[in-house]
């Protein structure tokens, strides 16, 4: 969890790397951010295995498991708290769930690693986010979550 913040024209944009769930140590991309939160929530750094198989500490709470979503959700918003409650709901929700409720909230953009390997980026953030590391080997993909547009991207770094 981190908040970029300082004056907006005389502090140069925070640059905040994206950990490779897959591999610690590597990057997957860097954001240039100011006035923002970045959270990521995954099941990557906290779980538990057993013979069958690796489980989140995140819980479902529909069903009381451990949730079967992403491997990790990263949330850009205007507050910690606001990045931290979505990336960790999303976590649970899946990305094609997540999308539904990004239409409605206050701008606020994600990106969501998925099982699989695949990088699903908001669309929104292509001003603001290199690929690095792993993700250069991986596709990164990228998503829309708007009808109708909410917020400016560049608000990101500029």
């Amino acid at each position: 969890d981190i908040r970029a913040s300082g004056c907006m024209h005389q502090v140069p944009a925070w640059k905040v790397g994206l950990q490779d769930p897959f591999t610690k140590g590597n990057l997957l991309g860097v954001f240039q951010v100011r006035q923002r939160a970045v959270v990521t929530s995954g099941s990557y750094e906290r779980y538990f295995e057993n013979e069958h198989g690796r489980f989140s500490h995140i819980l479902d709470p529909k069903t009381g498991k451990p949730a079967r979503g992403p491997v990790s959700v990263t949330v850009i918003a205007s507050t910690a708290m606001i990045a931290d409650a979505l990336a960790t709901a999303f976590m649970v929700t899946g990305r094609q769930e997540a999308i539904g409720l990004l239409r409605k909230l206050e701008p606020v953009w994600t990106v969501f690693v998925e099982a699989d390997g695949s990088i699903w980026v908001d669309h929104r953030l292509q001003p603001v986010f290199q690929p690095a590391g792993a993700s250069v080997d991986r596709k990164v993909r990228f998503f829309s979550v708007t009808e109708t547009e909410s917020g400016d991207p560049a608000s990101l770094s500029h």
